[in-house]
C-alpha cells in the first residue's frame, strides 16, 4: 500500500514575500504536541517579530490527533510564511525533521521541539552565525 503525504499551505503566501527567500527556516516536528505546541508557536511568533530578516516556520505534523492538527492549522491560518506538512501515518521524529528540512527554503535551517527545550535566543546563535546575538 502506497503512503500519501499531504502538504497544507494556507498560511504560506509567497506573493507577499516577493522574491525574498527566507534567511532562516524554523522546523517544528510534532506528534500530539497540544498545549506545548500552542505555547511554542505563540512564542516563536513573537520571537520572529524581533528579527530583521525573513523567516519561515515549517510545521511537520506526524499524524497527530485532531486537537494538535487544529492548533497547527489555526496558527498557519493566522501567520504568513508558515508551511504545514502532515504525514498520513506516524513516521517518527527523524522522518518529520528530515521532511521539514528538505521542504524548507531558508538559507539556514534549524529544528526545535514543540516544547522549546532551549531558549529561542539560541536559534539565531546556532543557525545564523553572522546574525546571532
Amino acid at each position: 500500500m502506497k503512503s500519501v503525504e499531504t502538504r497544507l499551505e494556507p498560511g504560506y503566501r509567497p506573493a507577499l514575500l516577493g522574491t525574498a527567500r527566507p534567511y532562516l527556516s524554523i522546523i517544528i516536528p510534532t506528534w500530539n504536541g497540544g498545549a506545548h505546541l500552542r505555547t511554542a508557536l505563540q512564542h516563536l511568533r513573537e520571537f520572529r517579530k524581533g528579527l530583521n530578516f525573513p523567516t519561515e516556520i515549517v510545521i511537520v505534523d506526524d499524524c497527530s490527533e485532531p486537537s494538535t492538527a487544529r492548533v497547527v492549522q489555526d496558527f498557519a491560518d493566522r501567520n504568513e510564511t508558515t508551511i504545514v506538512l502532515r504525514n498520513e501515518r506516524n513516521r517518527g521524529k527523524g522522518f518529520a525533521v528530515a521532511r521539514g528540512m528538505l521542504s524548507s527554503t531558508g538559507a539556514f535551517r534549524i529544528f526545535v521541539d514543540s516544547d522549546l527545550a532551549y531558549p529561542s535566543s539560541q536559534i539565531t546563535k546556532r543557525s545564523c552565525p553572522s546574525r546571532g546575538t
